[in-house]
């Protein structure tokens, strides 16, 4: 996003977020959902070797994959590849994610992997510039929490880092966040990373990130008065359209 609050101005202050510089031959599928975009918006298609050279040369020995997922496209395939990652997940299953609403498919496999003792954590703002999202998320995550997943919330700021990181051999790093809309509705691109130095870096990076977080409770989340009970169920109720 372009905007003053990304670079720290906004009322969320500190704004934490995950980028990936990319170089050599998976930028050319970058171009291409550029590209298809451009087109389906403009009628102007971009063709040619000053868009696309006819040799691109690798730069490193990463493996990535560009995924790219929407209401125009035939598969759903960001939330396939989320959905496949976490279910196969046998160590760890790792998520920083500034919304967290997700299906019954998606929650069930969080909540199996949790019960067969995959180390699963979720980062998770302690603040958000949706308060109504944010209400619904919980719910979830205080689902989680019953069947043994562990859940820290950002202190230092906003995190709108999108990431999720399974057995440390496999990341993703994109525009999903982990909710209905990303998955089902909203034009999304990420990209799965399986090389072992990035995946390791990007470990790193959420183990850095768990310095500025403080793991929460069942108890912090659990609303006990029946008026706040009832809000959060509203929210929850609506949050496929939230």
């Amino acid at each position: 996003n372009i905007a003053d609050e990304y670079i720290h101005r906004g009322k969320l202050g500190y704004w934490r977020d995950t980028h990936l510089r990319i170089q050599g031959a998976a930028v050319y599928m970058l171009q291409v959902i550029f590209a298809v975009g451009w087109m389906l918006r403009t009628d102007e298609m971009l063709v040619g070797r000053a868009y696309f050279p006819a040799q691109v040369k690798n730069t490193g020995t990463s493996v990535i994959q560009i995924a790219a997922s929407g209401a125009d496209t035939p598969q759903e395939t960001i939330y396939q590849a989320y959905f496949y990652a976490i279910a196969q997940a046998k160590k760890t299953v790792y998520i920083e994610t500034p919304y967290f609403i997700p299906d019954e498919s998606i929650l069930t496999a969080l909540k199996t992997a949790a019960l067969a003792g995959v180390d699963v954590r979720i980062i998770f703002p302690q603040k958000s510039d949706h308060a109504t999202v944010h209400e619904a998320s919980l719910s979830y995550l205080e689902e989680l929490l019953h069947v043994g997943a562990k859940v820290y919330f950002y202190q230092k700021g906003f995190i709108h880092s999108k990431m999720l990181l399974v057995d440390k051999e496999m990341s993703s790093v994109g525009t999903a966040n982990m909710d209905i809309r990303s998955f089902m509705l909203n034009s999304e691109i990420n990209a799965f990373i399986y090389d072992n130095e990035t995946v390791g870096r990007l470990y790193e990076v959420f183990k850095e990130d768990l310095k500025d977080c403080r793991q929460a409770k069942a108890d912090d989340i659990h609303k006990k008065f029946l008026p706040q009970r009832l809000w959060r169920s509203l929210c929850r109720l609506f949050s496929p359209v939230l």
